[in-house]
Protein backbone atom coordinates (compact mmCIF):
# COMPACT_ATOMS: atom_id res chain seq x y z
CA UNK A 1 0.00 0.00 0.00
CA UNK A 2 1.41 3.41 -0.96
CA UNK A 3 2.03 5.91 1.81
CA UNK A 4 2.18 8.71 -0.79
CA UNK A 5 3.28 9.15 -4.35
CA UNK A 6 6.57 10.84 -5.06
CA UNK A 7 8.24 13.34 -7.33
CA UNK A 8 11.52 15.17 -7.66
CA UNK A 9 13.72 17.16 -9.92
CA UNK A 10 14.29 14.63 -12.71
CA UNK A 11 12.07 14.79 -15.83
CA UNK A 12 10.86 11.68 -17.66
CA UNK A 13 10.83 9.16 -14.80
CA UNK A 14 8.96 8.56 -11.55
CA UNK A 15 10.55 11.63 -9.96
CA UNK A 16 9.51 14.14 -12.58
CA UNK A 17 5.80 13.72 -12.95
CA UNK A 18 5.24 16.94 -10.99
CA UNK A 19 6.55 19.00 -13.87
CA UNK A 20 3.52 18.21 -16.07
CA UNK A 21 1.51 20.91 -14.35
CA UNK A 22 1.32 24.64 -13.77
CA UNK A 23 3.42 25.09 -10.63
CA UNK A 24 2.60 27.63 -7.97
CA UNK A 25 5.92 27.35 -6.14
CA UNK A 26 9.55 27.08 -7.19
CA UNK A 27 11.87 25.73 -4.50
CA UNK A 28 15.62 26.21 -4.90
CA UNK A 29 18.20 24.29 -2.89
CA UNK A 30 21.45 26.24 -2.50
CA UNK A 31 25.07 25.93 -1.54
CA UNK A 32 25.59 28.07 1.56
CA UNK A 33 29.33 27.53 2.14
CA UNK A 34 32.30 28.67 0.08
CA UNK A 35 33.44 25.42 -1.56
CA UNK A 36 36.14 24.76 -4.12
CA UNK A 37 33.57 23.96 -6.79
CA UNK A 38 31.26 26.86 -5.91
CA UNK A 39 32.22 30.23 -7.39
CA UNK A 40 29.16 32.14 -6.15
CA UNK A 41 29.91 35.53 -4.63
CA UNK A 42 26.95 35.07 -2.26
CA UNK A 43 28.63 32.33 -0.22
CA UNK A 44 28.73 32.05 2.72
CA UNK A 45 25.07 32.74 3.52
CA UNK A 46 22.41 30.97 5.67
CA UNK A 47 19.66 30.35 3.08
CA UNK A 48 19.71 26.64 2.27
CA UNK A 49 16.33 26.73 0.50
CA UNK A 50 14.55 29.68 -1.12
CA UNK A 51 10.84 29.51 -1.98
CA UNK A 52 9.60 31.56 -4.94
CA UNK A 53 5.96 32.22 -5.84
CA UNK A 54 4.77 32.59 -9.44
CA UNK A 55 2.65 35.69 -10.06
CA UNK A 56 0.95 37.31 -13.07
CA UNK A 57 0.66 33.96 -14.85
CA UNK A 58 -2.37 34.69 -17.05
CA UNK A 59 -0.30 35.18 -20.22
CA UNK A 60 2.58 32.77 -19.59
CA UNK A 61 5.10 31.90 -16.94
CA UNK A 62 4.61 35.22 -15.15
CA UNK A 63 7.40 36.26 -12.82
CA UNK A 64 8.99 34.93 -9.65
CA UNK A 65 8.57 36.62 -6.27
CA UNK A 66 10.61 35.49 -3.27
CA UNK A 67 8.12 34.15 -0.72
CA UNK A 68 10.34 32.72 2.03
CA UNK A 69 13.86 31.52 2.84
CA UNK A 70 15.39 29.26 5.42
CA UNK A 71 17.26 31.52 7.81
CA UNK A 72 19.14 28.75 9.60
CA UNK A 73 19.65 25.01 9.52
CA UNK A 74 21.93 22.48 7.85
CA UNK A 75 24.36 23.89 5.24
CA UNK A 76 24.55 23.20 1.49
CA UNK A 77 21.03 21.87 0.84
CA UNK A 78 22.15 21.16 -2.71
CA UNK A 79 19.51 18.66 -3.89
CA UNK A 80 15.79 18.37 -3.18
CA UNK A 81 12.80 16.13 -3.78
CA UNK A 82 9.20 16.23 -2.55
CA UNK A 83 6.06 14.20 -1.93
CA UNK A 84 3.47 14.35 -4.70
CA UNK A 85 1.07 16.43 -2.65
CA UNK A 86 3.94 18.80 -1.90
CA UNK A 87 3.45 18.47 1.84
CA UNK A 88 6.96 17.17 2.49
CA UNK A 89 10.31 18.24 1.07
CA UNK A 90 13.53 16.26 1.46
CA UNK A 91 17.06 17.59 1.06
CA UNK A 92 20.66 16.47 1.31
CA UNK A 93 23.20 18.55 3.20
CA UNK A 94 26.31 18.23 1.04
CA UNK A 95 29.35 18.63 3.29
CA UNK A 96 32.83 17.21 2.80
CA UNK A 97 33.64 16.20 6.37
CA UNK A 98 34.19 12.69 7.75
CA UNK A 99 31.84 9.98 6.47
CA UNK A 100 30.39 9.46 9.94
CA UNK A 101 29.52 13.03 10.91
CA UNK A 102 27.55 15.97 9.52
CA UNK A 103 26.37 14.44 6.23
CA UNK A 104 22.64 14.80 6.58
CA UNK A 105 19.40 13.81 4.90
CA UNK A 106 16.71 16.27 6.04
CA UNK A 107 12.90 16.19 6.08
CA UNK A 108 10.78 19.36 6.00
CA UNK A 109 7.07 20.02 6.17
CA UNK A 110 5.98 22.44 3.42
CA UNK A 111 2.84 24.48 4.04
CA UNK A 112 1.67 27.73 2.44
CA UNK A 113 5.11 28.44 1.05
CA UNK A 114 7.02 27.90 4.29
CA UNK A 115 9.34 25.08 5.38
CA UNK A 116 9.60 23.55 8.86
CA UNK A 117 12.42 21.11 9.64
CA UNK A 118 11.03 17.80 10.95
CA UNK A 119 14.24 15.82 11.49
CA UNK A 120 17.46 14.68 9.90
CA UNK A 121 19.58 11.51 9.79
CA UNK A 122 23.20 10.80 8.91
CA UNK A 123 23.93 9.33 5.45
CA UNK A 124 27.26 7.84 6.64
CA UNK A 125 29.02 9.16 3.54
CA UNK A 126 30.70 12.50 2.86
CA UNK A 127 29.20 14.97 0.38
CA UNK A 128 25.66 13.62 0.08
CA UNK A 129 24.74 15.04 -3.34
CA UNK A 130 21.51 13.45 -4.63
CA UNK A 131 18.37 11.79 -3.32
CA UNK A 132 15.36 10.03 -4.79
CA UNK A 133 11.96 9.09 -3.33
CA UNK A 134 10.21 5.83 -4.17
CA UNK A 135 6.90 5.98 -6.09
CA UNK A 136 4.92 5.14 -2.98
CA UNK A 137 7.00 7.39 -0.77
CA UNK A 138 8.18 4.77 1.71
CA UNK A 139 11.94 4.98 1.14
CA UNK A 140 14.58 7.51 0.06
CA UNK A 141 17.88 6.65 -1.59
CA UNK A 142 20.95 8.91 -1.29
CA UNK A 143 24.25 9.12 -3.21
CA UNK A 144 27.34 10.21 -1.26
CA UNK A 145 29.88 11.73 -3.67
CA UNK A 146 33.09 11.95 -1.62
CA UNK A 147 32.15 8.89 0.42
CA UNK A 148 31.60 6.86 -2.76
CA UNK A 149 28.51 5.16 -1.35
CA UNK A 150 24.74 4.86 -1.57
CA UNK A 151 22.22 4.35 1.22
CA UNK A 152 18.49 3.90 1.79
CA UNK A 153 16.43 5.54 4.54
CA UNK A 154 12.85 4.65 5.48
CA UNK A 155 10.17 7.36 5.54
CA UNK A 156 7.65 7.40 8.38
CA UNK A 157 3.89 7.77 8.02
CA UNK A 158 4.10 11.38 9.20
CA UNK A 159 6.67 12.26 6.51
CA UNK A 160 9.63 12.33 8.87
CA UNK A 161 12.72 10.17 8.42
CA UNK A 162 13.20 6.81 10.06
CA UNK A 163 16.41 4.84 10.40
CA UNK A 164 18.87 4.06 7.63
CA UNK A 165 17.87 0.65 6.29
CA UNK A 166 20.78 -0.12 3.94
CA UNK A 167 24.29 1.12 3.07
CA UNK A 168 26.43 0.09 0.10
CA UNK A 169 30.07 1.15 -0.35
CA UNK A 170 31.61 1.40 -3.84
CA UNK A 171 35.25 0.54 -4.50
CA UNK A 172 37.66 1.31 -7.34
CA UNK A 173 38.95 4.26 -9.38
CA UNK A 174 39.18 5.65 -12.91
CA UNK A 175 41.91 6.98 -15.25
CA UNK A 176 41.41 10.75 -14.76
CA UNK A 177 44.12 11.76 -12.23
CA UNK A 178 42.31 14.97 -11.26
CA UNK A 179 38.88 13.54 -10.53
CA UNK A 180 38.98 9.72 -10.42
CA UNK A 181 42.25 8.57 -8.89
CA UNK A 182 41.00 9.04 -5.32
CA UNK A 183 38.24 6.44 -5.67
CA UNK A 184 34.50 6.02 -6.08
CA UNK A 185 32.19 9.05 -6.42
CA UNK A 186 28.51 8.08 -6.47
CA UNK A 187 26.77 11.11 -8.00
CA UNK A 188 23.11 10.06 -8.21
CA UNK A 189 20.76 7.46 -6.74
CA UNK A 190 17.84 7.53 -9.17
CA UNK A 191 14.88 5.14 -9.01
CA UNK A 192 13.21 3.88 -12.16
CA UNK A 193 9.55 4.64 -12.86
CA UNK A 194 8.27 1.58 -10.99
CA UNK A 195 10.57 1.98 -8.01
CA UNK A 196 12.01 -1.48 -8.62
CA UNK A 197 15.59 -0.40 -9.28
CA UNK A 198 18.02 2.35 -8.27
CA UNK A 199 20.51 3.51 -10.90
CA UNK A 200 23.73 5.00 -9.50
CA UNK A 201 26.14 6.76 -11.87
CA UNK A 202 29.57 6.65 -10.23
CA UNK A 203 31.86 9.34 -11.64
CA UNK A 204 34.96 7.85 -10.03
CA UNK A 205 34.44 4.33 -11.37
CA UNK A 206 33.16 5.11 -14.90
CA UNK A 207 30.21 2.84 -14.12
CA UNK A 208 26.48 2.96 -13.58
CA UNK A 209 25.63 0.49 -10.82
CA UNK A 210 22.07 -0.85 -10.73
CA UNK A 211 20.47 -2.04 -7.49
CA UNK A 212 17.20 -3.89 -6.97
CA UNK A 213 15.17 -2.06 -4.32
CA UNK A 214 13.11 -3.89 -1.71
CA UNK A 215 10.82 -0.98 -0.85
CA UNK A 216 9.21 -2.65 2.13
CA UNK A 217 12.51 -3.49 3.80
CA UNK A 218 14.49 -0.60 2.31
CA UNK A 219 17.22 -2.95 1.06
CA UNK A 220 19.48 -2.57 -2.01
CA UNK A 221 20.84 -5.57 -3.92
CA UNK A 222 23.27 -4.97 -6.78
CA UNK A 223 22.02 -6.70 -9.94
CA UNK A 224 24.09 -5.23 -12.80
CA UNK A 225 26.60 -2.60 -13.85
CA UNK A 226 27.25 -0.61 -17.02
CA UNK A 227 30.79 0.31 -18.04
CA UNK A 228 31.07 3.84 -19.42
CA UNK A 229 33.82 5.11 -21.71
CA UNK A 230 37.06 5.32 -19.65
CA UNK A 231 37.43 8.80 -18.19
CA UNK A 232 33.84 9.77 -19.06
CA UNK A 233 32.75 10.31 -15.46
CA UNK A 234 29.01 9.43 -15.48
CA UNK A 235 27.22 11.97 -13.31
CA UNK A 236 23.45 11.96 -13.89
CA UNK A 237 20.92 10.10 -16.03
CA UNK A 238 17.30 10.23 -17.12
CA UNK A 239 15.00 7.46 -18.33
CA UNK A 240 12.66 7.91 -21.29
CA UNK A 241 8.90 8.12 -20.54
CA UNK A 242 8.35 4.69 -22.11
CA UNK A 243 11.11 3.23 -19.87
CA UNK A 244 13.00 1.78 -22.85
CA UNK A 245 16.04 4.09 -23.04
CA UNK A 246 18.37 5.61 -20.45
CA UNK A 247 20.32 8.78 -21.21
CA UNK A 248 23.58 8.98 -19.25
CA UNK A 249 25.26 12.36 -18.86
CA UNK A 250 29.04 12.13 -18.52
CA UNK A 251 30.54 15.08 -16.64
CA UNK A 252 34.25 14.76 -17.43
CA UNK A 253 34.01 14.23 -21.19
CA UNK A 254 30.83 16.32 -21.57
CA UNK A 255 29.06 13.59 -23.53
CA UNK A 256 25.56 12.13 -23.54
CA UNK A 257 25.18 8.36 -23.96
CA UNK A 258 21.90 6.74 -25.00
CA UNK A 259 21.46 3.07 -24.06
CA UNK A 260 18.67 0.53 -24.01
CA UNK A 261 17.08 -0.09 -20.60
CA UNK A 262 15.53 -3.36 -19.44
CA UNK A 263 13.37 -2.43 -16.49
CA UNK A 264 12.43 -6.04 -15.73
CA UNK A 265 16.02 -7.24 -15.40
CA UNK A 266 17.40 -3.95 -14.12
CA UNK A 267 20.05 -3.81 -16.82
CA UNK A 268 21.48 -1.10 -19.07
CA UNK A 269 22.06 -2.74 -22.46
CA UNK A 270 23.31 -1.69 -25.88
CA UNK A 271 24.83 1.74 -26.51
CA UNK A 272 22.71 3.50 -29.14
CA UNK A 273 24.97 6.55 -29.45
CA UNK A 274 27.41 8.75 -27.55
CA UNK A 275 27.51 12.41 -28.57
CA UNK A 276 29.53 15.47 -27.57
CA UNK A 277 27.48 18.11 -25.80
CA UNK A 278 29.83 20.95 -26.80
CA UNK A 279 31.49 19.78 -30.04
CA UNK A 280 35.17 20.65 -30.21
CA UNK A 281 35.52 21.89 -26.61
CA UNK A 282 38.48 20.77 -24.47
CA UNK A 283 37.27 18.12 -22.02
CA UNK A 284 38.75 15.63 -19.58
CA UNK A 285 42.02 16.54 -17.82
CA UNK A 286 42.38 20.31 -18.06
CA UNK A 287 38.86 20.53 -19.50
CA UNK A 288 37.07 23.81 -20.08
CA UNK A 289 33.49 22.55 -19.81
CA UNK A 290 31.81 19.94 -17.61
CA UNK A 291 28.28 18.57 -18.04
CA UNK A 292 25.86 18.83 -15.09
CA UNK A 293 22.18 17.90 -15.52
CA UNK A 294 19.98 16.02 -18.01
CA UNK A 295 16.21 16.07 -18.58
CA UNK A 296 13.80 14.42 -21.02
CA UNK A 297 10.72 16.22 -22.38
CA UNK A 298 7.32 14.86 -21.26
CA UNK A 299 6.62 13.43 -24.74
CA UNK A 300 10.06 11.79 -24.91
CA UNK A 301 10.98 13.54 -28.18
CA UNK A 302 13.78 15.74 -26.81
CA UNK A 303 16.65 15.51 -24.32
CA UNK A 304 18.40 18.48 -22.71
CA UNK A 305 21.76 18.75 -20.98
CA UNK A 306 23.52 21.61 -19.18
CA UNK A 307 27.17 22.55 -19.69
CA UNK A 308 29.21 24.39 -17.05
CA UNK A 309 32.08 26.30 -18.65
CA UNK A 310 30.32 26.63 -21.98
CA UNK A 311 27.38 27.83 -19.83
CA UNK A 312 24.71 26.50 -22.14
CA UNK A 313 21.81 24.10 -22.51
CA UNK A 314 22.29 21.57 -25.33
CA UNK A 315 19.17 20.37 -27.16
CA UNK A 316 18.97 16.85 -28.61
CA UNK A 317 16.29 15.27 -30.74
CA UNK A 318 15.35 11.64 -30.11
CA UNK A 319 15.42 9.35 -33.15
CA UNK A 320 13.04 6.46 -33.71
CA UNK A 321 15.36 3.92 -32.06
CA UNK A 322 16.06 6.17 -29.04
CA UNK A 323 19.42 7.46 -30.30
CA UNK A 324 20.08 11.21 -30.32
CA UNK A 325 20.97 14.02 -32.69
CA UNK A 326 22.29 17.40 -31.54
CA UNK A 327 19.85 20.12 -32.63
CA UNK A 328 21.53 23.16 -31.11
CA UNK A 329 22.16 25.00 -27.85
CA UNK A 330 21.25 28.18 -26.00
CA UNK A 331 23.39 30.24 -23.61
CA UNK A 332 21.90 30.23 -20.14
CA UNK A 333 22.83 33.60 -18.63
CA UNK A 334 20.26 36.25 -17.73
CA UNK A 335 21.81 38.75 -20.17
CA UNK A 336 23.40 36.47 -22.80
CA UNK A 337 22.70 37.66 -26.34
CA UNK A 338 25.40 35.73 -28.23
CA UNK A 339 25.27 32.50 -30.16
CA UNK A 340 26.06 29.28 -28.30
CA UNK A 341 27.65 27.79 -31.44
CA UNK A 342 30.35 30.51 -31.55
CA UNK A 343 31.08 30.76 -27.82
CA UNK A 344 34.36 29.35 -26.51
CA UNK A 345 34.16 27.21 -23.39
CA UNK A 346 36.28 28.44 -20.47
CA UNK A 347 36.88 27.31 -16.91
CA UNK A 348 36.02 28.42 -14.27
CA UNK A 349 32.49 29.17 -15.49
CA UNK A 350 30.70 32.50 -15.29
CA UNK A 351 27.15 31.13 -14.99
CA UNK A 352 27.58 27.44 -14.04
CA UNK A 353 24.14 25.94 -14.87
CA UNK A 354 24.25 23.20 -12.24
CA UNK A 355 20.58 22.30 -12.56
CA UNK A 356 17.49 23.04 -14.62
CA UNK A 357 13.96 21.76 -14.93
CA UNK A 358 11.09 21.60 -17.39
CA UNK A 359 7.67 22.73 -16.17
CA UNK A 360 4.21 23.51 -17.50
CA UNK A 361 1.47 21.23 -18.79
CA UNK A 362 3.64 20.23 -21.78
CA UNK A 363 7.00 21.23 -20.37
CA UNK A 364 6.74 24.54 -22.21
CA UNK A 365 9.22 26.32 -19.94
CA UNK A 366 12.80 25.49 -19.08
CA UNK A 367 14.09 27.05 -15.86
CA UNK A 368 17.84 27.16 -15.16
CA UNK A 369 19.69 27.59 -11.87
CA UNK A 370 23.06 29.28 -12.47
CA UNK A 371 25.14 28.48 -9.40
CA UNK A 372 27.99 30.96 -9.85
CA UNK A 373 26.06 33.98 -11.15
CA UNK A 374 23.36 33.59 -8.47
CA UNK A 375 20.47 33.64 -10.94
CA UNK A 376 17.33 31.71 -11.89
CA UNK A 377 16.57 32.21 -15.61
CA UNK A 378 13.37 31.22 -17.45
CA UNK A 379 13.27 30.10 -21.10
CA UNK A 380 10.38 29.34 -23.43
CA UNK A 381 10.45 25.82 -24.92
CA UNK A 382 8.87 25.15 -28.30
CA UNK A 383 7.16 21.81 -27.70
CA UNK A 384 7.15 21.02 -31.46
CA UNK A 385 10.77 21.84 -32.37
CA UNK A 386 12.25 21.30 -28.91
CA UNK A 387 14.27 24.52 -29.11
CA UNK A 388 14.43 27.00 -26.24
CA UNK A 389 14.62 30.79 -26.27
CA UNK A 390 15.08 33.50 -23.60
CA UNK A 391 11.99 35.08 -22.06
CA UNK A 392 13.81 37.89 -20.27
CA UNK A 393 12.45 36.56 -16.97
CA UNK A 394 15.05 36.03 -14.25
CA UNK A 395 15.51 36.54 -10.52
CA UNK A 396 18.48 36.57 -8.15
CA UNK A 397 19.01 33.54 -5.90
CA UNK A 398 22.09 32.60 -3.88
CA UNK A 399 24.17 29.73 -5.35
CA UNK A 400 21.32 27.59 -6.75
CA UNK A 401 22.07 23.86 -6.86
CA UNK A 402 18.66 22.28 -7.50
CA UNK A 403 15.17 23.36 -8.57
CA UNK A 404 11.80 21.69 -8.00
CA UNK A 405 8.28 22.93 -8.77
CA UNK A 406 5.22 22.36 -6.57
CA UNK A 407 1.56 23.21 -7.15
CA UNK A 408 0.06 22.90 -3.66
Amino acid sequence: MCIRDSINAEYGDTHTQQMSMLPRWLLVGSYTLKEGHVGSASCPHPHGITVFRREDVADGFGHLVQHSQLEEGPPNLSYLCASKDGGFVYAVSETGGPNEEGNLLCAFQFEEGHLTLLNSVETMGASACHLSLSPCGEVLTVANYSGGSVCAVKVQEDGSLGAMSCFRQHEGSGPNPERQADGAHAHMAQMDAEGRHVLVPDLGLDKVLVYRLDREGGQLERVSEFNATPGAGPRHLAISPDSKVVYILNELLSTLTACTWDGDAGRIGDVLCELEMVPGAKVGVGGQTFAAAVRVSPDGRFVYGSNRGHDSIAVFGVLENGALELLGAVLCGASDDGEAETKEASWPPVECPRDFMLCGEQGEWLVVGNQDSDTIVVFDRNVESGMVAPTGIWTPCPAPGCLIALSN
